[in-house]
Order: C-alpha cells, then sequence, then structure tokens
C-alpha cells in the first residue's frame, strides 16, 4: 500500500459533541500546564496575573476548538461524515486547528502585551507551530486508526460467522429476537403502513419484505423487495419509530433502520461496522450501536 492509499483509508470522525467539547477541555488544560510549567514566549517575564494570562492562553485554545469542532460541523454537516472523513481529510483538519490556536494565542499575547506581532514574527510563529505539531498529529492520526480499524474488523469476523450460521440453519432473526427486544410491540398483522406525517401518502409492507429505511433531510426512503423498491415519505425515523414494529426492524444508526433478517455479512473498517443486505445494500451501524447489535446478533442462535 502507497502513502497516498494509506491517506485515502476511512477514518472515525467524532460524532457526539460532548466528546468534542471534552477533547478542547482537555486541549486548553493541556496548553494551560504546558505554559505554566515551561512559561516560554516571554511568560516567564510577566510580574502580575501571570497564572490568568495562562489561564486565558488555555480559554483561546478552547473557543478555537469549538470553532473547529462544534460550530463548523454544526454548520456544514455534510462534510463532516463518515462519508467524507479519511485519514488525510483528518491531518489537514488537525493542522488546520492548530494553525487557528496559534493564531488565537499570538493575538492574545499582542493584547495582554507579553509579546509584539510583526509579520515576520507572525509567519515564523506559524510555521513554528505547525512544524512542531504536525509530527504528534499524525502519530496519534495512525495509532487510533490502526487501533479502531483492528477492533472493528475482529468484531465483524465475528459476528459475520455468527450471522452465517444463522442464516445455513434456516432461520429467521424474527423468531430469536422477540424476546431480546421486550421493549419492542410486535403488531398483529404481518403487514406495517408506514404513513407520511400530514397523511397524504403511505406504503404498505410486509414486515418480512423490507430491506431498510433511511432518513433522507426532511424525508425517508424505504426500500423493501415489492415494486416500487423505493418509496419516498415526508416523515421521519423517529415518527416510524413510534408505531408498533416487528423487533426484527433495528434502527443501527441515527440514519438507517434496517431488516435484520435481510443481513447476509458484517464488515468493518475504522469508521466502524456496516452491514451488507440482500440485493447488495450495504448500511453503516453507529459505532455507539457496536454492543447492543452484538448482543442482538449472538442471541440469534
Amino acid at each position: 500500500m502507497t502513502i497516498s492509499d494509506f491517506l485515502r483509508q476511512p477514518y472515525p470522525i467524532e460524532t457526539l459533541i460532548q466528546n468534542r467539547v471534552f477533547n478542547g477541555v482537555v486541549s486548553a488544560i493541556f496548553v494551560a500546564v504546558f505554559l505554566a510549567v515551561f512559561q516560554p514566549f516571554g511568560i516567564q517575564d510577566i510580574e502580575y496575573n501571570k497564572y490568568w494570562i495562562i489561564a486565558g492562553y488555555g480559554l483561546v485554545t478552547f473557543l478555537a476548538g469549538a470553532l473547529n469542532f462544534v460550530v463548523l460541523p454544526t454548520l456544514f454537516p455534510h462534510f463532516f461524515t463518515d462519508a467524507r472523513w479519511t485519514i488525510r481529510t483528518h491531518i489537514v483538519f488537525q493542522a488546520y486547528n492548530i494553525l487557528i490556536i496559534a493564531v488565537g494565542n499570538l493575538y492574545y499575547s499582542k493584547l495582554v502585551e507579553v509579546s509584539a506581532v510583526s509579520f515576520l514574527g507572525f509567519t515564523g510563529f506559524l510555521f513554528a507551530t505547525l512544524a512542531v505539531g504536525i509530527f504528534p498529529v499524525i502519530f496519534f492520526t495512525y495509532i487510533a486508526f490502526q487501533r479502531a480499524n483492528e477492533l472493528y474488523s475482529v468484531e465483524a469476523k465475528k459476528l459475520s460467522e455468527v450471522v452465517e450460521e444463522h442464516n445455513q440453519h434456516g432461520g429467521t432473526i424474527a423468531q430469536h429476537t422477540e424476546q431480546h427486544l421486550s421493549t419492542t410491540t410486535q403488531p398483529e398483522t404481518p403487514h406495517i403502513t408506514i404513513a407520511e406525517d400530514e397523511g397524504k401518502q403511505s406504503v404498505t409492507v410486509h414486515h418480512d419484505e423490507l430491506l431498510f429505511i433511511a432518513a433522507a433531510d426532511n424525508y425517508v426512503e424505504v426500500i423493501h423487495k415489492q415494486q416500487p423498491a423505493t418509496v419516498v415519505l415526508r416523515t421521519s425515523l423517529k415518527n416510524i419509530e413510534t408505531q408498533p414494529l416487528p423487533p426484527h426492524w433495528y434502527r443501527c444508526h441515527r440514519s438507517y433502520i434496517v431488516n435484520l433478517n435481510k443481513v447476509r455479512r458484517v464488515t468493518g473498517n475504522s469508521q466502524g461496522l456496516k452491514l451488507e443486505l440482500e440485493s447488495n445494500y450495504i448500511v453503516p451501524v453507529a459505532r455507539s450501536k457496536t454492543k447492543e447489535l452484538r448482543e442482538l446478533l449472538i442471541h440469534l442462535c
């Protein structure tokens, strides 16, 4: 594998806002502690309110991280997705984050009169910051990728063996999940009607003919084995979940409800697990759902 091929590998993007905020807090504390211990860039010459000024550097670091990892993903959600996120994307974005933090702290230094800002000093400081910071970014990105890739590859292999063994026995997941999903209400009839919020359009499917339901902005796409194979409705997965659904219809991702009876294989990479269904459809599994899905599939046999 070439370096270019490696950089194009998928990389797991953090989707939970609370984790992004936590990472920002950790970065801010690290910067503040580093400056308090080593006191570079003229900090050692500060006579008054030194540690309050140092805390300000931490605050600037946190605000820069909040801008890059909370505000920007909220404003541009279609860019910050697993589908677009690769090792290259992650490294470039982390380098951009380092530069924003450097710019913020450099101007903060001028504001509190720790140092003056000149053009040469500005560009030199940014170059030095990026040169020093990029190596830890690459190292930790590589470590995180390898760990996640190994974790989900091994998990996928185990679950694929469970699914293949189950399929060979000719059973259906619906026969085994009803007790495990005791909070799910089994519909009284084998057919389920999914309607739009205003009731203008609906589709009725047999509970075992569905492949999956995918969210698409303010709509959902119902993919099933009847004709037409795809039906678009103006509703949400949350509203669909309020209906009595079969226990083998499983919300595996914020954007997908999948029919576990149609799973033929489980694959995995650093971004998590993926379910390969009939008709060659592939549905992602949210990383937070990995444990729950494992318990479901292991209880099949």
